[in-house]
């Protein structure tokens, strides 16, 4: 990989989505869609709490994002907190939000 450049301290708003499944169905890694509409590739090696468990839900993740030469972008995650933990529903604020910015996921991703 070509070299790339670190950005600390970065408090990220979005949905987490799974991005990649084993054999057995179960998602081995997240990404964070952000609301500038960007798909950012999670790394949770550091991470005290598993992802699962934020899965299509809207989030605040606090962390370290680092810019790949390759324009791919890795966010390691300090800290991540559910946006609205009391309201329901939000694979469908997810859903409303993909719907109202015309997002078109790959079919690996469905």
């Amino acid at each position: 990989m070509k070299a790339h450049k670190n950005y600390f301290n970065q408090i990220l708003e979005g949905w987490i989505t799974p991005i990649s499944w084993n054999n057995n169905g179960r998602v081995e890694r997240f990404s964070l869609y952000t609301t500038n509409e960007e798909d950012i590739i999670i790394d949770e090696r550091y991470l005290k709490q598993p992802l699962n468990k934020f899965k299509g839900k809207e989030v605040i993740v606090y962390g370290t994002l680092s810019k790949w030469d390759s324009d791919i972008k890795i966010l390691y995650p300090k800290s991540i907190e559910e946006k609205n933990p009391s309201s329901k529903g939000s694979t469908e604020s997810l859903n409303t939000f993909i719907e109202d910015h015309h997002v078109h996921l790959s079919a690996s991703n469905l």
